[in-house]
């Protein structure tokens, strides 16, 4: 299982407006809906958001690497829980991905395709700076 990073936070903003909010800090990312299982609440909303790292360094606009983070936001009536998880490759996860190639260059792709621990918690940051800036009365939960 990957390492991650959780942050959980209270707004009275609506879901319609964190999503916006969400989507201008997004904008270049691979966004993908979350699957919940059976044992999961209803989430408001639920994506998994992922910069690919470009170029020769493989930069993305978070810093070196694939920056990834989960965004779960669940209702609670008069106010939003929003969970930002910064989602990192384990060494274990680098191990099996190079492991599992047909040869070197393509176990070197297969490592440059994880995220970037370093990089997701820049993604999570801005996302957080983001919702922070848009209300002013948000509360670590």
């Amino acid at each position: 299982m990957a390492k991650d990073e959780h942050s959980t936070y209270s707004t009275t903003l609506d879901t319609e407006r964190i999503k916006s909010i969400m989507g201008s800090v997004l904008t270049g990312a691979v966004v993908e809906p979350l699957e919940s299982g059976p044992l999961d609440s209803e989430a408001a909303l639920a994506i998994l958001a992922t910069f690919k790292g470009q170029g020769v360094l493989n930069k993305s606009p978070f810093g070196g690497g694939n920056a990834m983070a989960q965004v779960i936001v669940e209702d609670r009536g008069g106010s939003r829980s929003v969970h930002l998880v910064a989602v990192a490759a384990t060494m274990g996860d680098s191990w099996n991905a190079s492991r599992g190639a047909a040869n070197g260059l393509d176990g070197l792709a297969r490592v440059k395709a994880l995220p970037n621990v370093k990089s997701s918690r820049n993604l999570v940051a801005a996302l957080a700076d983001a919702l922070k800036g848009a209300d002013p009365e948000l509360r670590s939960a």
